[in-house]
Order: structure tokens, then C-alpha cells, then sequence
């Protein structure tokens, strides 16, 4: 039969009447099947999707409503793009899978020939995205991840590291806040801009070291507070990952002022510890002098007792002799002899 003047072949298949249509010269066919609601047919020319002229000899196998790709059909094109999945005026409409140029693909909702809706977008370089697109882009709430082979030094194999984000996304890269891992090494929670850690974020490391702070364009940049393993803690204003002046902050003041005061009770405490010994010893001396005055002063009345004890008997032994007639008679002899000697005229005349 003729379409247009132009010779085409058609074959009708079942008795449903379902048509399949050869285009040669890529000529739209018109004939009795117009009125059907759905047929089925091939198409091996130049046509638009989504609103598009495709480049030649593109490839549409599935059904048409009134002359526009409608309900169920696959789509090669020229280029390497496929497209599997329902249709609606021509454009891509529900659920389908779909093979980019580059490699990528796609498998999810679409609606007036882009992807929209919940998606899943697997990339020639291995990352995946899973979440919500906006006219073909990644846009709101979604995840990526990615694993990669690394070469491990200590192990002396390559060893797997799988890298997720999980967060927002805007223009098909990670913007807003979101959660990035990479496998046990590290993770940061924050905001993103540009697939960069930009703006507020917390990342901590597998050593248990910690960076709170600001970012920008994935470094740390800004006021920012690092924690080291051992739990040092330095803060301040950070460039490229560097503190390049640090800050105390109010609670490190307060705990300098807090530690000198200690520092000065402590120093008080032993200044005064020091007086407190120093006092016992001086009354510790004192107590001794005056138990060393208090002996000699018992000494002393104790040998003046003696000595008067001594006197007084003597004294006593003296008198006693003297009252005896012998003691008499001696007496009275040196006194008679103590005469002459002082007086020697008188012994003459008295011979």
C-alpha cells in the first residue's frame, strides 16, 4: 500500500488489528489504523523525543497513539542513548531505564521526558545516586556512594574504602547539609557547596581526633576548634587546614583564672604550712628552756640546801667542840702563846 504516494509495507498482525509500520523514507503513515486507540510499530528514522529532533536513523520499536510514540516502547538512538519504558506524546512518561552516550544510567520515574521523582542514577566511573530529581537533575534529599580500591602499605593489598553521602543535593552535586564517610577513616557532618565541605562542619578522624569549625572549598577555614587524639585542644582562626592564630576561649579563661587561683591557695597553703612548722619548732624551744631553767633552778636550790646543810653542821661539830675542857684548855694555850709572839717583853718577865 501507499502512504502519501510513497510505498510502504504493512502487515497486520492478529486479528486485534495491531499494525507493525516500517517508515523508509521517514514519511508519517495515515490510513484505516489511525482510529485505533494504541498499535504497535517500528520507526527507522529521524524523530523528536522529548520535543527534539533525533539524529538519523534512530530506532523506535513500541506504541503509537495517534501518530505519537504512546504507552510502552524502546528508543535507540544513532549516538548510543536508549531509552526503555513508557511513553506519553512522544516523550518519556512513568517508568523507565535509560543508557546515556557517556555510560550512565538511569533507572526511574519520568514525566514529560525527563527524570523526575524518585531515581537511581549509576555512573561510568562507579558512584551511585539514589534519591530525588527535578527535570533531569539531582535535586533534594539523596544518597551517593562509591567504593574504591586503594592500595593498603601496611597490608600490602589493595583494600576496599566506600564512600557515602548521605544529605542534600542541588544542580546534580552535593549542596546543603549532609553526612559524608569514608569507610572507617573519617566522617564529616555539615554543610556542603559545589561537592566541597563549605561552611559549618564537624569531621572526625579514626585516631579520634576532631575538627569543629568552618570550611570552605573542602579545607578548613575560619574559626574553627581541633581536637587532638591525646585531647589537646587548640582553637582559633585556621587556613588551609593550618591554626594560624590561636584563641582561648571563655572556658579556657575561666580555667586559666581558675588554675592561678589554685596555684596561689596552694602557694598560701604551704607559706603557711612553713609559719606553722616554723612555730612548733620556736615553741618547741621554749617548752625546752624553760625545762632546762626550771632544772638548774632546782639545781642550784639544791646545792645552796647542801651547803647550808654543810655549814650548819659544821657550825654544830664546832660549837660542841669548844664547850668540851680539852677544847678549853687548847684555847687558852694559843692564846697564851699568840701573846708572846706579840709581845715579847712580857714572856721575859714572866720567866
Amino acid at each position: 500500500m501507499k502512504a502519501n504516494g510513497l510505498k510502504i509495507s504493512d502487515m497486520a498482525l492478529g486479528m486485534n488489528c495491531t499494525l507493525m509500520v516500517i517508515y523508509i523514507m521517514g514519511n508519517m503513515y495515515e490510513g484505516k489504523q489511525k482510529e485505533k486507540e494504541h498499535t504497535f510499530g517500528v520507526m527507522e528514522k529521524p524523530m523528536k523525543v522529548n520535543g527534539f529532533m533525533g539524529e538519523s536513523m534512530d530506532i523506535y520499536v513500541g506504541q503509537w497513539r495517534n501518530g505519537e510514540t504512546s504507552g510502552y516502547g524502546v528508543y535507540t538512538a544513532n549516538s548510543g542513548q536508549k531509552y526503555e519504558g513508557t511513553w506519553k506524546h512522544s516523550c518519556k512518561h512513568g517508568k523507565g531505564t535509560e543508557t546515556f552516550p557517556n555510560g550512565d544510567v538511569y533507572v526511574g520515574n519520568y514525566k514529560g521526558g525527563y527524570p523526575q521523582g524518585q531515581g537511581k542514577m549509576m555512573h561510568k566511573d562507579g558512584s551511585i545516586y539514589e534519591g530525588n530529581f527535578d527535570r533531569g537533575v539531582k535535586l533534594g534529599k539523596g544518597r551517593w556512594y562509591k567504593t574504591v580500591k586503594k592500595d593498603d602499605y601496611i597490608q600490602k593489598k589493595k583494600i576496599k574504602i566506600d564512600y557515602v553521602y548521605i544529605g542534600d543535593f542541588q544542580n546534580n552535586k552535593k549542596n546543603g547539609y549532609g553526612v559524608f564517610t569514608w569507610g572507617q577513616i573519617s566522617t564529616y557532618e555539615g554543610q556542603f557547596s559545589n561537592d566541597h565541605r563549605h561552611g559549618f562542619g564537624v569531621c572526625q578522624w579514626y585516631d579520634g581526633s576532631k575538627y569543629e569549625g568552618e570550611w570552605r572549598q573542602g579545607v578548613q577555614y575560619g574559626k574553627g576548634k581541633l581536637t587532638m587524639k591525646d585531647g589537646t585542644v587548640k582553637q582559633g582562626i585556621f587556613q588551609n587546614n593550618t591554626l594560624m592564630h590561636e584563641i582561648k576561649s571563655e572556658e579556657d579563661t575561666l580555667k586559666d583564672s581558675l588554675q592561678k587561683s589554685i596555684n596561689r591557695f596552694l602557694t598560701l597553703r604551704s607559706d603557711f604550712s612553713i609559719a606553722k612548722t616554723l612555730k612548733r619548732s620556736a615553741l618547741s624551744s621554749q617548752r625546752k628552756k624553760r625545762r632546762e631553767d626550771k632544772f638548774n633552778m632546782s639545781s642550784n636550790r639544791d646545792t645552796i640546801l647542801n651547803i647550808k646543810s654543810v655549814q650548819e653542821s659544821d657550825y654544830k661539830r664546832m660549837k660542841s667542840e669548844q664547850s668540851s675542857p680539852q677544847l678549853k684548855e687548847r684555847f687558852r694555850k694559843n692564846r697564851k702563846s699568840q701573846s708572846l709572839l706579840s709581845n715579847p717583853d712580857s714572856s721575859y718577865r714572866l720567866n
